[in-house]
């Protein structure tokens, strides 16, 4: 809630199981969605970030309007 991504997980996991009911070929992501502990427990990717040790700080960040 503090990060304000809720929404964004909820819609990028929706979308990822609708590909994958469809047989839609997807990536993986990258950058900080790829060390997200929380994607991969939605199952949007593969990747465990505890299991290769990755940071996943970078979606932890707090957004800033400009």
């Amino acid at each position: 809630e503090k990060t304000d991504n809720i929404g964004f997980l909820i819609a990028v996991s929706e979308l990822v199981e609708r590909f994958k009911l469809d047989g839609v070929v997807w990536g993986v992501g990258r950058g900080s969605a790829c060390a997200s502990l929380v994607l991969y427990l939605l199952f949007v990717h593969d990747i465990n970030p505890i299991r290769y040790e990755i940071s996943f700080s970078e979606l932890s960040k707090e957004m800033h309007g400009d």
